[in-house]
């Protein structure tokens, strides 16, 4: 009995849970693919640039809970789209990906950084939790307090 009410509450909880917009961006359309299903599968929305200028532009067309890009983009920065990410929206979740060894200079605050290939899809689904939790704490403090009256100057004189 008492599982059947475990299961309702959690699935209860589960449809509370906002839906996350996701923008990954990669030229190598498998990783896009993985990526598109993982974040889907996990109920959120998830949208592809394949090139720094289309990253770009939706960047700035649209608001994103989390930022999956890759460092090393034809033509692009990783850590310049990260930037830019952050710049419109200093609460967004960013992971770099990369194929190199090395991490990236860390320019720019990211929320995860994963090795390509990725060594398993539980450590890329623990990445984007992981993330999107981050934003969500950044989100709630950046947030006014609903219950601090903000009180006028008393005049002087």
């Amino acid at each position: 009995m008492s599982g059947s009410v475990m299961s309702s509450s959690s699935a209860v909880a589960e449809q509370k849970r906002a839906v996350a917009k996701v923008l990954i961006i990669d030229d190598d359309r498998s990783v896009v693919l993985l990526l598109k299903k993982l974040i889907e599968r996990r109920g959120d929305q998830a949208v592809a640039a394949v090139t720094g200028k289309e990253a770009v532009q939706l960047i700035d067309k649209e608001s994103w809970d989390l930022v999956l890009v890759d460092l090393h983009l034809p033509g692009s920065d990783g850590m310049e789209l990260a930037a830019a990410a952050r710049a419109r929206d200093p609460s967004v979740g960013t992971i770099v990906m990369t194929a190199y060894a090395e991490p990236p200079s860390r320019s720019v605050e990211l929320d995860g950084f994963l090795e390509k290939p990725f060594k398993s899809l539980k450590e890329v689904e623990d990445a984007i939790a992981a993330a999107l939790a981050a934003r969500q704490r950044r989100a709630l403090r950046s947030e006014p307090d609903p219950t601090v009256a903000v009180l006028p100057r008393p005049s002087s004189g």
